[in-house]
């Protein structure tokens, strides 16, 4: 049975974007307690800011990122201010 597309792209792009107001980013992307402890303690801390980044894309919008897209500016300057600093994951190795 064939299948119709109830949404265009356009229509669908604001379900699938990562928040880009401040209000938004904070209430969408704030850690809880118990996820930074998950975070210090099942990860090592060249991986806690990527393993921070897919949970907060798991929890909205809802998907991972892409191998070759990044977050948003003021999503990654959220959490540069906050408990999970990118200088972590500077020792990391790039992807081939």
């Amino acid at each position: 049975m064939a299948r119709r597309r109830l949404l265009s792209d356009e229509q669908l792009a604001p379900f699938w974007a990562w928040a880009s107001d401040e209000r938004a980013i904070v209430r969408q992307y704030t850690l809880s307690r118990a996820d930074l402890d998950l975070i210090a303690k099942k990860r090592t801390a060249s991986n806690q800011l990527g393993f921070a980044v897919l949970m907060c894309g798991m929890r909205f919008p809802g998907r991972v990122l892409d191998v070759t897209e990044t977050p948003p500016a003021a999503v990654s300057g959220w959490w540069a201010a906050g408990d999970i600093a990118p200088s972590r994951n500077a020792s990391s190795p790039a992807r081939p």
